[in-house]
């Protein structure tokens, strides 16, 4: 019997064999790989088949990327780089609730990092791969510039995201941020 796993619905529906899955994870595990990746780019599997093994182990629906854009507004007080290194997006915000694609629901560490924003509203959770967040994420910051920070040329704004994540890993200090953000300012 197969070792209930977030992947293991793809050996239940015959899409990949035990052998196949078993290969998949060591190649992971050894080449330092993402293991999405490896059925995507390597096993050449579907987006929707390995969706569907996250949808009935987490018991969340799936959430593919449609191609749609997601509004500037969705990201309003949102650090994008943030949101992609943690793996989850707003993909609707109503006025009492909150839909969230995120690629582990029960990831308690990344649950509690959804912002004060949408603290007083029922949080939807659909979950997604790796790929179908930064797809969506990709849509916002194509549009006038990374969205949900500095604006500007792209060089301005990729210093702007650099400092925006060096602030929040807390690598340097503030004072040292505050006077970098006003030589920036200068130019």
């Amino acid at each position: 019997m197969l070792k209930k796993s977030k992947y293991a619905g793809l050996v239940e529906n015959g899409i990949i064999s035990k052998e196949d899955l078993n290969s998949a994870i060591s190649k992971a595990s050894s080449e330092n790989k993402d293991i999405e990746s490896i059925f995507l780019n390597e096993m050449k599997l579907s987006r929707e088949d390995i969706g569907k093994s996250l949808e009935h182990f987490y018991n969340v629906p799936y959430q593919m990327y449609d191609g749609s854009n997601l509004p500037d507004s969705m990201f309003s007080g949102l650090n994008i780089n943030f949101l992609r290194r943690n793996n989850w997006v707003p993909l609707a915000d109503e006025k009492d609730s909150v839909i969230i694609l995120i690629d582990d629901p029960s990831d308690e560490d990344k649950i509690d990092n959804i912002p004060q924003k949408f603290s007083k509203k029922k949080i939807e959770f659909r979950v997604g791969l790796k790929s179908d967040i930064h797809d969506f994420l990709n849509t916002a910051s194509d549009g006038d510039g990374a969205a949900g920070q500095a604006g500007g040329n792209g060089v301005e704004s990729s210093v702007a995201a650099l400092i925006s994540e060096l602030k929040e890993e807390r690598f340097y200090s503030t004072a040292d941020a505050d006077e970098y953000d006003e030589v920036t300012k200068l130019h």
